[in-house]
């Protein structure tokens, strides 16, 4: 666990982890993408289909 020196700090490590999060982490439930990529795949698949 982390002890912060100040809320920036939180602020800035809770950016950081959501950015690794939505852009690396491999999430199961949307078939081992990222929700970035799976977000993009969603709308171009939206776009296609409309």
């Amino acid at each position: 666990m982390n002890e912060y020196e100040t809320l920036k700090d939180v602020y800035r490590n809770i950016k950081e982890f959501l950015k690794l999060y939505n852009t690396k982490r491999l999430h199961s439930s949307i078939g081992y993408k990222p929700p970035i990529e799976f977000e993009k795949e969603q709308i171009l698949n939206t776009r296609i289909i409309a």
